[in-house]
């Protein structure tokens, strides 16, 4: 390859290579999302397709988007094939998007899939040695609330089975009293999962550990200031002022 043609691939590669740079950065990326919208439900969609709704996010879809564009270097955008790869992997057990039990509905659920896949690790034992387990059945006892169980009840059936296969798994979690003795040590972009104590439900939000000024706060789609933002609060007094919040587990983007 003569000079000139290696000084002219690189000039034409070089733009691609600055997005790809700029896109697998948490800071980069996540602060991109910031004031959108808080929008809930938007997954609900007939016939399962891959939703790519970035007008309006909750906290689950906020954090898969993210994570998404980190893995696969590429901008967020719903015609942006290895981005939608990426967030069917995430989104889907195994990766394969096949019909509305295929999506991981339960946080657990979604942990330990995207753990096996090799996408997230699991740091919350790096930080606590207390373990918990739960049975969860919170979405077949409360059905009527999810479209797709009331329009096709055959798909409850075969959620019980999900259910029980992820029920009663031991974890490693951080009581919520212990949040402010560790939360310091938490590394900017982790992922933080809210524990709750409602009952057959295990977590009831999701959000990024965003480091600001020496302190660390919570990057979050927030349904109280109902956009994407960092929370003025810290992550502890987060915790903390959660009355229903038993504790935290964190994962963190391979």
């Amino acid at each position: 390859m003569n000079k000139i043609v290696r000084i002219l691939l690189c000039v034409t590669l070089l733009p691609l290579a600055a997005c790809n740079a700029q896109f697998s950065d948490f800071r980069q990326v996540a602060e991109s999302f910031i004031d959108k919208p808080y929008k809930a439900q938007t997954l609900e969609v007939p016939g399962e397709p891959l939703v790519v709704n970035l007008d309006g996010v909750d906290c689950t879809t906020f954090v898969e988007y993210v994570v998404a564009a980190m893995i696969s270097g590429r901008e967020p955008a719903a015609n942006d094939a290895e981005f939608c790869k990426a967030l069917e992997q995430l989104r889907y057990r195994d990766g394969v998007r096949n019909g509305y039990l295929s999506r991981l509905h339960y946080s657990s659920d979604w942990i330990g899939n995207n753990v096996k896949m090799g996408i997230l690790d699991e740091v919350t034992d790096e930080y606590s040695t207390t373990m918990g387990m739960k049975r969860l059945d919170f979405m077949t006892t409360h059905y009527p609330s999810y479209p797709a169980l009331s329009a096709d009840r055959a798909l409850i059936e075969e959620l019980r089975v999900i259910e029980d296969s992820i029920s009663n798994e031991p974890y490693y979690y951080i009581p919520a009293h212990k949040v402010p003795e560790v939360a310091h040590k938490l590394n900017d972009g982790d992922i933080v999962l809210f524990m709750t104590a409602i009952e057959g439900l295990d977590f009831t939000h999701m959000g990024f550990v965003y480091k600001e000024d020496g302190h660390t706060k919570l990057l979050h789609a927030s349904t109280r200031y109902n956009k994407v933002c960092v929370d003025p609060d810290f992550l502890a007094d987060y915790v903390i002022n959660n009355r229903r919040c038993t504790g935290i587990r964190v994962m963190r983007v391979k």
